[in-house]
Formats: structure tokens, sequence, C-alpha cells
């Protein structure tokens, strides 16, 4: 079983939870890994290489601002 399958289980009946994962490419782009409602999987390698995680409901959009700031717009 996945970590992002083991979290899931965990948070048990809350519809549309995903797991964000964050990290950058080699081109300093945001590149962000969900679960997608539960329907895909995260392997373990994946998930060790996230800078960050976040559990939250599904929907949500995330973007960089010019600043430099990460916008989660649901």
């Amino acid at each position: 079983m996945t970590r992002a399958r083991e979290i899931s289980n965990i948070l048990g009946n809350l519809d549309s939870t995903e797991v964000y994962g964050f990290n950058k490419n080699v081109s300093g782009q945001l590149i962000v890994t969900t679960t997608n409602s539960g329907a895909d999987n995260i392997n373990e390698s994946t998930y060790a290489a996230f800078d960050q995680v976040l559990l939250a409901s599904g929907g949500y959009t995330f973007s960089i601002n010019n600043d430099g700031n990460l916008i989660a717009t649901i």
C-alpha cells in the first residue's frame, strides 16, 4: 500500500480528500502531484521527493504569483 493510500484510509470517509505533493523541477517550476481523489497512487519514492505535503479537500488549483508566493484557488 502506498503512503498516499494509507493517508487516505486514515482520513476515512471524508469526501474528495487529496494528498497534494509539492516540489520543483530542474528549471525551478512548481510541480504539484495529487492523488486525483484517491484514484491515483503516489509511490514511496515520489512521496519522499516532495518538499511539502498538504492534505486537503479536492478541487484546489495552485499557482505562483509574480512575488513568488504560492496561491491556492478553490
